[in-house]
């Protein structure tokens, strides 16, 4: 599958967008030295070609109230195709869950899930995970803490 190929206007573009999205076309288009109307057109294109998927904003969970953090690494036990459908739908409706990653090694996935303690963490471990028959064991680890999270991808990088 061919990547559609940006130019350094529109990684700009994205930088400007993913510090603050919120941000007036116009402005932008100051800051980058280009038109609005042009920034626009980029703006769709970006959108239709699904390098923008989303706009979003940027939630402090702890400030919420919601503490932990953890990683956790699951084994299933047999990768038939109906088992990776059902962790899949799983993983999908789980509110706790924010990422999940499909990965190499002793473990077929990672995910990165919250919880507002240890043990709200315990109960959807034990009452929703554990109890699926396709999962054979998992490995979990607490964040301590981080030092680098929710941040912005280096769209720069491109030019490396």
């Amino acid at each position: 599958m061919n990547e559609p190929k940006i130019d350094k206007t529109e990684i700009m573009l994205l930088n400007s967008l993913q510090l603050n999205c919120r941000r007036g076309l116009q402005d932008v288009a100051d800051t980058i030295g280009s038109s609005a109307s042009s920034l626009w057109r980029r703006l769709k294109n970006l959108e239709q070609t699904g390098i923008i998927e989303r706009y979003s904003i940027l939630i402090n969970h702890r400030k919420l109230g919601i503490k932990e953090t953890v990683f956790l690494r699951v084994r299933l036990d047999r990768h038939e195709e109906e088992n990776i459908k059902k962790f899949t739908a799983l993983v999908k409706k789980s509110e706790f869950i924010l990422e999940c990653y499909a990965t190499t090694g002793d473990y077929d996935y990672l995910l990165k899930i919250i919880a507002v303690d240890i043990r709200q963490f315990h109960r959807f471990l034990e009452d929703t995970l554990l109890k699926q028959d396709y999962i054979r064991n998992t490995n979990t680890l607490i964040i301590l803490d981080s030092l680098k999270e929710n941040t912005p991808i280096s769209v720069d990088i491109l030019n490396m």
